[in-house]
């Protein structure tokens, strides 16, 4: 008879079962809750006793531990209530300058030749009332041009004075895309200036013809010809006068200065690039500034953002040119790079330097948005900011009462982080099934059913031979 062969497989098929069962519940019973709670030092109650405006910025710590979507984070009481809150970025007032332009109520030039060398004087003059100039602006047609200028200023046409140091006018289109065709003015109520124009002297040219080597990357093989300014007669087509001023910009994206960690610069020479690799805690990076005391350069830089923590997928995110020019008091440094905002781990610059030095790179400069959790407070009751994993975002309906608040113009109060305090999370009450989808209760009851299983096996089999010798 087949019967206890049966029996055996029968047992043991469901002692599989169930094992298997424990192993996938267990899987899904394993995730670990993690509840971070801050404490928020909210300032003096108002003297009104009413109700205050609270926001509460983040820090690196709740960048790092909540989701892309800071949607794992919400605000609770000091009776452990939720409170509804609104997540956003911080906004504020902040300035532009505002340039206004005008041109000259009269304009004289002529040509003169000193010392064998021919120069351009253009004779200016503002009117009465058209304010205090900080600045000139030289329109010109010209490509590839240089000129050294001096600018003087007079209260009456007659007697002349130094107006600042003599500056430089140029443009590089043959060899980055760079120009410079104004003048800065210092302080002063003169009416009448005077513009003198000249090539640039031989140190000078020497010194430019340096520059632009280095702008374009010291190749050898095209030095003669880049070394070649076109020498034609300069031509202005007008003179504007600006002068500037600061103006306040109102609901503005407030950004925060990011201190990177982990930075290391490596250099290829085979392939004719700098490595700046460095690490975040995650916070959401608008932009980054190349920090090196390296001036007259030029290079092309890629940004890459590591799309798996540990992996090594990298993204391309941005790319930029950044240049650095220091000459005669002309300073022009475009050391930034701006890309859409993202809350990458891990980052690298690549620079590329070709045949020319590598870069002295002594650093980046990070900035980021701003984002604070919003909400209505109580007068005389503790608050928490709580985030990590299987913390929910309370919003509720009461979030749109915020909402409202913040679209008519009401400002929050800013409130300080404490320290975080790392706690469990309150498992809420379970069913009572759930208490036996846990691994090792699983396993116990697998272990009592192979006792019971095998012990009814043996009584059957000893059953069967019985009944068989008895037959």
């Amino acid at each position: 008879m087949n019967t206890p062969p049966l029996l055996l497989r029968a047992g043991l098929t469901s002692v599989f079962l169930v094992v298997a069962f424990s192993s996938r519940v267990a899987v899904s019973a394993e995730s670990v809750q993690v509840r971070r709670d801050v404490l928020i030092d909210a300032g003096d109650s108002p003297g009104d006793g009413g109700q205050r405006l609270i926001a509460v910025r983040f820090d690196a710590d709740v960048y790092e531990t909540t989701t892309l979507d800071l949607d794992n984070l919400r605000v609770e009481d000091d009776r452990g209530q939720p409170v509804a809150c609104v997540v956003q970025e911080v906004r504020g007032t902040d300035t532009r300058t505002v340039r206004s332009t005008w041109e000259p109520t009269s304009v004289s030039a002529r040509r003169v030749e000193e010392a064998g060398e021919e120069r351009l004087v253009v004779t200016l003059t503002v009117a009465e009332d058209a304010g205090n100039p900080s600045g000139l602006r030289i329109v010109s047609p010209l490509r590839d041009f240089e000129r050294t200028v001096a600018l003087e200023s007079s209260p009456d046409g007659e007697a002349w004075r130094a107006c600042g140091e003599a500056g430089l006018i140029f443009d590089y289109a043959r060899f980055i895309d760079i120009r410079n065709d104004e003048l800065r003015i210092p302080p002063t109520s003169d009416r009448f200036f005077r513009l003198t124009m000249a090539r640039p002297t031989r140190e000078e040219e020497t010194r430019l013809l340096e520059i632009t080597r280095r702008l374009e990357g010291e190749r050898e093989a095209s030095r003669d010809e880049r070394a070649r300014v076109d020498r034609v007669p300069f031509r202005i087509d007008r003179v504007e006068f600006f002068s500037e001023r600061q103006e306040p910009i109102a609901s503005t994206v407030l950004t925060q200065s990011v201190v990177p960690r982990e930075l290391t610069v490596t250099e290829d020479a085979t392939s004719g690039q700098t490595t700046v690799q460095f690490r975040t805690h995650r916070e959401p990076l608008t932009s980054l500034t190349l920090l090196t005391p390296v001036v007259n350069f030029s290079r092309h830089a890629t940004l890459l953002i590591a799309t798996e923590e540990r992996g090594e997928s990298w993204t391309e995110w941005a790319e930029a040119q950044l240049s650095s020019i220091d000459f005669q008091g002309f300073q022009r440094a475009k050391l930034a790079l701006a890309f859409p905002q993202t809350r990458a781990g891990r980052y690298r610059l690549m620079i590329d330097h070709g045949d020319s030095p590598p870069l002295d790179v002594v650093g980046v400069q990070l900035e980021g948005r701003v984002h604070a959790a919003v909400f209505l407070a109580e007068p005389a009751r503790g608050y928490q900011l709580v985030y990590g994993d299987g913390v929910e975002q309370s919003s509720g309906p009461d979030a749109a009462v915020v909402r409202e608040l913040l679209a008519k113009g009401f400002a929050a109060q800013d409130a300080r982080l404490g320290p975080s305090l790392a706690e469990p999370v309150l498992a809420p009450r379970r069913p009572w099934w759930e208490a036996w989808a846990n691994r090792w209760t699983l396993i116990g009851v697998a272990a009592v059913l192979v006792v019971v299983l095998g012990r009814g096996l043996v009584a059957a089999a000893k059953r069967v031979d019985r009944l068989e010798g008895e037959a």
